[in-house]
């Protein structure tokens, strides 16, 4: 899923199962002494952009570290050895995200307002006060009811859901817990709708969608301090983070790029 980090330890001189994290799986194969880390992208409909970082005190680490998958592609991300055919602890962690780094916007999008209302208030605009700084920095959030149907702004691909979270609150270990459906675009952009209602998808993986279809419904998952909606539309960076874009909304009062905290946007 998008906006994903994690950590593993292994043992070393151990094969690892292989592990899987969505549409991504890492192997740990052994060989000779040496251990390598690999990636497989067994999704069939977007690529994804991981990085693996090694920490391996006294062994020497060679290989990308990084690396773009197409849909069914692997990749060996990083190969681990010891002096003299040694061995010695050992970890890696590893960020992954859909969709490949060299993704662009058209620049000639236009995005529907993703929100079966008449109008609805900015909650938090691009570099935001609470969260959207840094990667988040062209978000925008939506003041919504839960429960409130919400539209894909762009047509796309259905290439990532996860529904089934029920918390939200502003405890830090709620950050990027929230329920989410990610589209890819033409362009090969990224889209996530954020802070969804649990198990309230009307879409599924691999469906095309139109602007104006019916995601899923907004809700109050993650970190959030009231129900709305987050939208974003990113590409990823090499080291697994991610870079989002503006969005020039279509609204009744013309294009809207980047609009600010307490802005009513109306269809």
């Amino acid at each position: 899923m998008a906006v994903v980090a994690a950590i593993a330890a292994v043992s070393p001189g151990v094969d690892a199962a292989e592990r899987c994290d969505g549409p991504l799986c890492l192997s740990v194969e052994t060989n000779a002494g040496a251990i390598t880390i690999a990636a497989v992208n067994r999704g069939g409909h977007a690529p994804l952009t991981v990085a693996v970082t090694v920490t391996a005190p006294d062994a020497e680490v060679a290989g990308p570290g990084r690396g773009v998958l197409p849909p069914g592609g692997r990749a060996d991300l990083a190969r681990i050895s010891w002096p003299g055919g040694g061995a010695g602890d050992w970890r890696y962690d590893y960020r992954w995200l859909h969709g490949a780094p060299s993704a662009r916007p058209d620049p000639v999008a236009l995005y529907v307002l993703p929100f079966d209302l008449p109008g609805a208030q900015v909650a938090q605009g691009c570099d935001g006060w609470m969260s959207h700084r840094g990667a988040a920095g062209q978000a925008v959030d939506f003041a919504l009811p839960e429960g409130t149907p919400v539209l894909a702004a762009r047509a796309g691909r259905v290439v990532g859901l996860r529904m089934d979270r029920s918390a939200g609150g502003l405890d830090r270990a709620q950050m990027g817990q929230d329920n989410r459906v990610l589209i890819l675009h033409d362009d090969g952009t990224v889209a996530l709708y954020g802070h969804l209602a649990q198990d309230s998808a009307r879409v599924r993986v691999g469906q095309p969608v139109a602007a104006g279809e019916v995601l899923a419904l907004s809700g109050d998952t993650g970190y959030s301090a009231a129900p709305h909606l987050h939208v974003e539309v990113y590409s990823p960076l090499p080291d697994g983070g991610r870079r989002t874009w503006p969005m020039a909304w279509d609204t009744a009062a013309g294009t809207v790029t980047c609009p600010r905290r307490g802005t009513t946007l109306r269809r």
